[in-house]
């Protein structure tokens, strides 16, 4: 599916953009990529808290969206694709015990592995699908095997030029405007935070969140 994608230019996505929705109800897909290498000990409490008002943010805007499935990804040296386009009603939030960091950051290969999970889902590329993709990380990519920034970056130009998929990034704010113009996420998708502040981290997550809404 991802070389189906690459094969054609980002222009032949922005020509087809256009293709109205059907009567159809419409699908929203969320998927959430979320950093657990161990240079996220810091201010683990604050990733806890800000990632559950993300899935409490998705599930009140479900009520009026219409059918919504959710994607849960966790990575570090390692991706673990928890959930792929799951049924929201079964997601429980993030606890202690469901989060603990350790290990290097494979964040292109995070996020290479959820874009081709989604690709690969029924009816991804029907004008009546939405999808969302935000990605919260550190930024200290270190650990990628298989997919490079240019190709994350191709795949996000591509999907982005569909009008009907949306990347989002919340890191440091020392890092993350760079790691945004790497990866080609929009700006106005991204959200930065002080690392030496628990609070401020915290305010990041939800400023996604309420933009997400």
């Amino acid at each position: 599916a991802v070389q189906e994608l690459l094969a054609k230019p980002v222009s032949f996505y922005k020509e087809n953009q256009s293709e109205a929705p059907s009567a159809k109800a419409p699908l929203t897909n969320v998927a959430f990529i979320l950093d657990c290498s161990g240079s996220m000990s810091h201010g683990k409490e604050a990733t806890i808290e800000g990632f559950n008002s993300q899935v409490q943010v998705i599930r009140d805007g479900a009520k009026d969206a219409g059918a919504t499935t959710f994607t849960d990804v966790q990575f570090s040296s390692d991706v673990n694709l928890k959930t792929v386009a799951g049924d929201l009603d079964h997601l429980a939030p993030l606890n202690e015990s469901t989060y603990q960091p350790g290990g290097n950051t494979a964040l292109l290969d995070a996020i290479g592995s959820t874009v081709a999970a989604l690709l690969a889902t029924k009816n991804i590329n029907s004008p009546d699908t939405a999808t969302l993709v935000t990605t919260f990380t550190d930024g200290q990519e270190n650990a990628s095997r298989i997919y490079s920034a240019a190709l994350i970056r191709d795949m996000v130009q591509r999907l982005e030029a569909t009008g009907r998929w949306t990347f989002a990034l919340v890191g440091p704010q020392q890092t993350v405007a760079g790691l945004a113009d790497l990866l080609s996420v929009r700006a106005s998708n991204v959200a930065g935070y002080d690392e030496t502040s628990i609070t401020d981290k915290s305010l990041a997550f939800r400023k996604v969140a309420m933009a997400n809404e």
